[in-house]
């Protein structure tokens, strides 16, 4: 408990801040009232009586995606803040937990890329600007959505070299690559272009989960001893989801070891259970391995 007494050295602020904005969630008088909308406008007067207020009263009722976008910069403008006047170890505790936001714009870039249209600039910023995490801002960004789409080995580049989420490409073009006896720059490049954004996230969100249940480990006591149970959660959902979106897939002999390749090294069902979820083919197999988890009824 000695961390406790040493908290609000650094951090102190940072933790009355978070207390205020608690204050600010949704109650159940809000919910109540929003179940009760009838319509858009309806939502929106709901929200004006709300900490939301300021950000929903320039809405056009018509916008569902512009809605969620600044309900999604509320709360960034929020971690910004928070993170702006907290302590450097919890700083880059909050970066890592944005890590997670980073990797998926910068998949969003990636794969907005590859559908590019020539001549239609403004169409393609708002297409990947509405996919955007305001949580994941990169200032890199602008400039990826600004580049050539025939320059992807530049791209790539960029995010390897100037973006915080680098070091978890790196890692992952190293796994990928490992067994591949031909490593020069065209056969990497083909493979980036040729894989699925949704398994490339997979495979990076692997890696981040892995680097931040090992940082947290480092960082030790009350902060591993909530995160610990966290993270394992995570990474538990993490298997069971690609186990799940993989059975739309016909089994076949690779797809285990492909599911090996994206599946964190840990968490409560490691490894036992999730060496068994490798194997399942049919939702009946999946309900029968986490039957006693009580997941499914």
């Amino acid at each position: 408990m000695s961390d406790l007494c040493l908290f609000n050295i650094q951090d102190g602020y940072a933790e009355a801040l978070l207390r205020g904005l608690r204050k600010g969630f949704l109650t159940e008088m809000h919910y109540g009232a929003i179940k009760a909308c009838l319509n858009s406008r309806d939502f929106k007067t709901a929200l004006m009586d709300t900490d939301y207020a300021d950000f929903v009263k320039e809405w056009d009722e018509q916008e569902s995606v512009t809605l969620k976008l600044l309900l999604k910069k509320k709360l960034a403008d929020e971690i910004d803040y928070l993170q702006t006047v907290s302590g450097e170890q919890l700083q880059k505790f909050i970066q890592m937990i944005r890590h997670k936001y980073m990797i998926d714009n910068v998949i969003n870039i990636i794969e907005g890329s590859k559908i590019r249209k020539v001549g239609r600039e403004k169409e393609n910023r708002d297409l990947i600007n509405s996919r955007s995490e305001p949580l994941g801002y990169l200032p890199e960004i602008s400039g990826m959505v600004n580049m050539d789409v025939r320059k992807l080995d530049e791209l790539y580049e960029d995010i390897l070299i100037d973006t915080e989420v680098g070091y978890y490409f790196s890692q992952f073009l190293e796994e990928v690559m490992s067994s591949t006896e031909n490593k020069n720059i065209n056969s990497i490049q083909n493979y980036l272009s040729e894989i699925q954004p949704e398994k490339m996230k997979n495979y990076l969100k692997k890696i981040w989960l892995e680097h931040f249940y090992y940082y947290n480990q480092s960082l030790g006591g009350i902060t591993w001893d909530v995160m610990e149970d966290l993270l394992k959660f995570e990474a538990d959902c993490q298997a069971i989801q690609i186990i799940y979106n993989s059975l739309a897939f016909d089994f076949n002999p690779t797809q285990e070891a492909e599911r090996k390749k994206v599946i964190p090294n840990f968490g409560y069902l490691y490894p036992t259970v999730t060496n068994n979820l490798l194997k399942v083919n049919t939702l009946e197999m999946l309900r029968e391995q986490l039957g006693y988890l009580k997941i499914f009824k």
